[in-house]
């Protein structure tokens, strides 16, 4: 599924090839955020509502202000979670938040003081439970956060957003 906007562009760079990416890229101006109303470009796909762990590791470095790149897991339109590198202008932060009933909330906000890429990313779900893990080379990961979020888990994938400058992941 995509985002609401529809203006938002999913490509594939290198297809065919061992360094085939996704690249996702939403333009300048309008909102393309997965806060209470899910307005982000996304790519998604099935997922088992059951224990599970995702590892993403994203090339592209968050710099403009309000620019975000993650995973979203979602119940349903109105009930989900992301988790998320962005940008406060200066600095890196990883972020996680909960939807419910198209409310949303912080859930975890640090900022890794630094701005670098590339950058991994790995959600561990056991049960209820949600463990945030992030690393710069993918190999060794640091624990930010865990918390308990019940949800019947149906899609899971990647995300892009902004509110502000254009932005490629």
């Amino acid at each position: 599924s995509g985002g609401t906007r529809g203006d938002g562009r999913v490509e594939v760079g290198e297809e065919g090839t061992p360094d085939a990416q996704l690249l996702m890229t939403v333009p300048s101006g309008g909102l393309h955020d997965a806060w209470s109303t899910n307005a982000a470009l996304r790519a998604m796909q099935p997922a088992v509502d059951e224990d599970f762990e995702i590892e993403v590791k994203f090339d592209s470095l968050v710099t403009g202000t309000t620019q975000d790149q993650g995973v979203l897991i979602l119940e349903d339109e109105l009930n989900w979670l992301r988790f998320d590198f962005f940008s406060a202008g200066t600095t890196l932060n990883l972020y996680a938040a909960s939807t419910v009933a198209g409310t949303s909330g912080e859930v975890h906000n640090e900022d890794l003081g630094m701005t670098t890429s590339p950058t991994w990313m790995r959600i561990n779900r056991a049960g209820d439970l949600w463990t945030l893990s992030w690393s710069l080379d993918g190999t060794m990961f640091t624990q930010a956060t865990s918390f308990s979020f019940a949800m019947n888990v149906s899609e899971a994938g990647v995300y892009v957003g902004n509110s502000g400058p254009a932005h490629t992941m």
